[in-house]
């Protein structure tokens, strides 16, 4: 159905994309039959005193879903490591940065950004 600005909104089921940040967003068609999505909301991702710390060593540069396997044995993760870091582009991490990695109660707990 389009709206008044010639878009429709297309609901996905989360279901689909469990472990996506973006799971929770509408598909837009214009009237062109072009697809893209809402706007993605920054997600809050709160310190805590249970974070880990992690330094990126040679081979995991550039590699946060390595990272994201070591810690949640789940590499489609990487996503969680790049926001609770403020990494806009998760292709320029360099050897020996230090990473922030929220534990799993902050991503799948009540309140979490999984929730």
């Amino acid at each position: 159905m389009l709206d008044d600005n010639n878009f429709e909104y297309i609901e996905i089921d989360p279901t689909d994309y469990p472990y996506s940040r973006y799971r929770k967003l509408r598909w837009i068609k214009d009237n062109e039959g072009t697809y893209f999505t809402e706007t993605y909301e920054v997600l809050d991702i709160p310190k805590t005193n249970k974070d880990k710390f992690h330094e990126v060593k040679a081979g995991e540069e550039n590699r946060l879903d390595l990272i994201a396997y070591k810690y949640y044995k789940n590499p489609s993760l990487w996503w969680v490591i790049a926001e609770a870091n403020d990494i806009l582009d998760p292709s320029k991490v360099e050897v020996g940065s230090m990473l922030r990695v929220p534990p799993r109660e902050v991503i799948f707990g009540y309140g979490g950004v999984l929730a």
